[in-house]
């Protein structure tokens, strides 16, 4: 990745998790859903790895040792590296938890817009509003199909929110909400995926 590639991936996922943060009831279920979906597509190896932990690591890393993002080719690559770190001790309560949250949040949210792109933000911002829906099978799934312009994550919010007003595009969404929900779970009916989706919208 080129010196300018890797600045964006900085400078967007730190803009979206402040973003998400503002907005969240509960950042931390957010961030678990971030970091849970990075280990389902490889991108964060140690599977009991929690935003908390990742977060101190980073931390630590850039103050002990001036590890940071800017020194590495690929956000991945940096990202592998502050797994890693092992943390003194005597660094381990410089910063709260919610501190350490962030920045893991952070880091996570860095290795799905180097993935899938800046359309990240559309989805995490979803996740801020409706945590108990965007489970993490649901999220990679609307992360994915947003990324190959399957959906339209922007126009999804709108009909959650009930901002949209053309009938068609409605019916259009709903009926990609739906065969979403078929994929998560095949053996859903029609019925069960409506109202399960219904119970989303404001």
């Amino acid at each position: 990745m080129v010196w300018g590639a890797i600045l964006s991936v900085i400078s967007t996922a730190v803009s979206i998790a402040r973003s998400v943060a503002v907005i969240a009831t509960a950042v931390h279920v957010v961030a678990n859903v971030v970091i849970d979906i990075c280990k389902q597509l490889g991108l964060i190896e140690d599977k009991n790895l929690d935003p908390v932990e990742l977060g101190e690591k980073a931390l630590a890393a850039e103050e002990e040792r001036g590890i940071v993002p800017e020194k590495f080719d690929r956000y991945e690559d940096y990202v592998r590296e502050i797994e890693n770190f092992k943390v003194d001790d005597s660094y381990v309560d410089k910063w709260t938890k919610e501190e350490k949250e962030q920045r893991g949040f952070e880091l996570g949210t860095g290795l799905l817009v180097e993935k899938y792109g800046t359309s990240v933000a559309d989805v995490l911002m979803e996740i801020g509003k409706r945590p108990d829906f965007f489970t993490v099978d649901r999220t990679k799934l609307y992360l994915e199909k947003n990324a190959t312009n399957e959906i339209d994550m922007q126009e999804i919010s709108k009909f959650l929110d009930g901002k949209l007003k053309n009938v068609d595009v409605m019916k259009k969404i709903n009926e990609q909400m739906i065969n979403i929900e078929n994929e998560i779970n095949p053996t859903i009916s029609q019925q069960e995926a409506q109202r399960s989706i219904n119970l989303q919208k404001s």
